[in-house]
């Protein structure tokens, strides 16, 4: 039997111990639960022992996912979220085409650029750590624990064109691509489906940003349904 093997790259806040939608997507796919899949999740950070959560350069992130799928054989499906989404859609063409399918969901602007990176970041209470460009985000209420924002992934926002990478994909004679639409929350503008051919929508009404509670079994449905995982 051929191996098929799910992988997820998590959010930009997210890690392999996320719970919620990758916990369910292993519950409802991998194969040890019944299911069809070895069901990978990749993690977006580094927890460090004082309990913050290092978040490295994109480059870094895709390093990792391919080496990933290198390690693998058989058909591979990619879900990609937010932050994890920026990371898929950079892999390099010979790893897209290793993919049959590629679903991302809560995409990142798609052009961002470094100060309105760094606007959110003081808008979130965070701040440049040091004079070395890194940043940092507070997890929590007193500020103990920090994501802390290397320099390279604020670097790497300047420029890149999602849209253009997720034409690309389309494009690709072996990878599918599938694009959620309808958060609640989305952080960029509903795109049209004539803006990338070839690419196939999935609409969920009022689906936030979170996927939490209903909302995430609406997600994993419709990703059932229309063809992205197989029960």
């Amino acid at each position: 039997m051929k191996e098929r093997h799910l992988i997820t790259y998590p959010g930009f806040a997210e890690g392999k111990d996320a719970k919620g939608l990758y916990t369910e997507l292993e519950g409802l796919h991998d194969r040890k639960y019944g299911g069809n899949y070895d069901v990978h999740i990749l993690p977006f950070y580094e927890q460090n022992a004082d309990g913050n959560r290092v978040v490295r350069s994109i480059g870094e992130h895709v390093g990792i996912l391919q080496a990933y799928m290198d390690s693998l054989d058989g058909e591979i499906t990619v879900i990609g979220k937010c932050g994890g989404s920026r990371v898929v859609v950079s892999m390099d063409e010979e790893h897209i085409a290793r993919t049959e399918r590629i679903a991302l969901i809560n995409i990142p602007p798609w052009k961002g650029n470094r100060l309105g990176v760094e606007k959110m970041i003081h808008g979130w209470g965070g701040g440049p750590v040091g004079d070395d460009g890194t940043w940092y985000i507070p997890r929590d209420a007193t500020g103990s624990k920090r994501y802390v924002v290397e320099n390279d992934y604020l670097d790497e926002v300047d420029g890149f064109d999602t849209l253009d990478r997720c034409r690309l994909i389309a494009r690709s004679p072996s990878a599918e691509l599938y694009i959620v639409r309808g958060m609640k929350d989305e952080v960029v503008r509903v795109v049209d489906t004539d803006e990338i051919p070839g690419a196939k929508f999935i609409d969920i009404e009022n689906g936030d940003h979170h996927l939490t509670g209903a909302s995430r079994q609406i997600a994993l449905s419709a990703l059932a349904n229309h063809g992205v995982l197989e029960r």
